[in-house]
């Protein structure tokens, strides 16, 4: 049997932009489908929302998943500056019994504090040279380097974060702001 991991491409967590929030509002279930929107009859994924199955059968149920994303936090402000990470998991119930529809449960995955170092970004890039990336990560809740992979090397050094998706759908990254200007990350389905 051999066992590969996907090398997939970085996309920014928030396209929209950095986020600066000064704290978190946790989710709660839901009837529709996390952080999305229809436009005329379009339906597009929020910010922070991370679709992990390859295809959608049933409703929405049984899909293939990643087993896990690499994160890759940075942000603007100075080197030294934190804000706090929080990745949440989205799945859904079925609906049984003479329910018609079913609810997405929201859950945390884990919680990180950020602490930005020196190496910043490129001018003209998805990261400029006004974001910097991290240097230190910290676990505040989940498991580490058994869930939860987080190798935060310091002296300025780039760190990073293998995430374990635990199956969901949907994953979900939200900031806020202790020291640091704003906050986003890099993410990559493994």
């Amino acid at each position: 049997m051999q066992i590969d991991t996907r090398s997939m491409p970085f996309q920014i967590g928030n396209p929209g932009g950095n986020s600066t929030a000064g704290s978190i509002v946790e989710p709660l279930p839901q009837l529709a489908v996390p952080g999305t929107t229809t436009t005329s009859g379009v339906t597009t994924a929020g910010d922070g929302i991370i679709a992990m199955a390859e295809q959608i059968s049933q409703g929405g149920f049984g899909a293939m998943t990643s087993n896990s994303l690499m994160l890759i936090p940075y942000g603007a402000g100075s080197s030294t500056q934190t804000y706090t990470l929080k990745c949440y998991g989205w799945r859904r119930t079925i609906p049984m019994g003479g329910v018609t529809a079913g609810i997405w449960v929201p859950f945390l995955l884990a919680s990180f504090t950020v602490t930005l170092g020196t190496a910043p970004g490129l001018a003209g890039t998805d990261v400029n040279a006004s974001q910097l990336f991290n240097t230190t990560l910290a676990l505040v809740a989940g498991n580490a380097n058994v869930s939860n992979e987080i190798v935060s090397p310091g002296s300025n050094v780039i760190g990073h974060i293998i995430l374990d998706c635990k199956g969901v759908q949907y994953v979900e990254t939200r900031y806020a702001m202790v020291s640091a200007t704003s906050g986003n990350c890099l993410v990559a389905k493994l």
